[in-house]
């Protein structure tokens, strides 16, 4: 298993969405309440401000407020819009992308058990980047061609985390584990 740090700066305008402060000192115990995950080819915009295609980066990360509707695009996936929408919960959303080839597709999602916490204004943590397997376990055919004919592809992973934070922290450290 390699291991990689990665510090993300966020966009403070599309991560904070009206939230009052932004310096988080100390923060509780961080725990994933839910998540969800899909691989698409990079020009269905699944978040917005996301990653772009045919861009530099290959990792976005972004810290959002409970129901962050405002990241929701045409093409975002029903599974990420409900964790996107999340209502009333007391939560916040972490969302990560990651770019990948048909060739070698990846996903990514939070460490099982492993490190969320916030110190001062940076949110820390531990996400697993695994092999997505073969593009021949999609049933669907429309899908399973598009994803193949797609000259890049990427992974979307939304996780609501609580408990809420008074404030958002405005960057993401990612600790990379690759497995597979």
């Amino acid at each position: 298993m390699r291991r990689r740090s990665l510090l993300a700066t966020l966009p403070a305008a599309a991560a904070l969405g009206g939230c009052s402060s932004l310096s988080s000192l100390t923060a509780p115990d961080l725990r994933p309440e839910s998540g969800s995950g899909v691989l698409q080819p990079a020009d269905e915009l699944q978040i917005a401000h996301g990653l772009q295609p045919d861009g530099d980066d290959g990792v976005y990360a972004i810290v959002a407020p409970d129901e962050a509707r405002d990241l929701v695009t045409e093409d975002t996936d029903d599974h990420l819009v409900d964790t996107l929408s999340n209502d009333g919960g007391d939560v916040f959303t972490l969302v990560l992308q990651m770019r990948s080839t048909p060739d070698a597709p990846i996903s990514l999602m939070l460490e099982p058990g492993g490190d969320v916490r916030v110190e001062r204004n940076t949110l820390h943590a531990d996400v697993v980047v695994e092999p997505w397997g073969s593009l021949d376990r999609i049933d669907h055919r429309e899908t399973r061609e598009s994803l193949r004919s797609a000259d890049e592809l990427v992974y979307t992973s939304v996780w609501n985390l609580t408990p809420e934070l008074r404030s958002l922290p405005e960057q993401v450290d990612l600790h990379l584990y690759h497995r597979g």
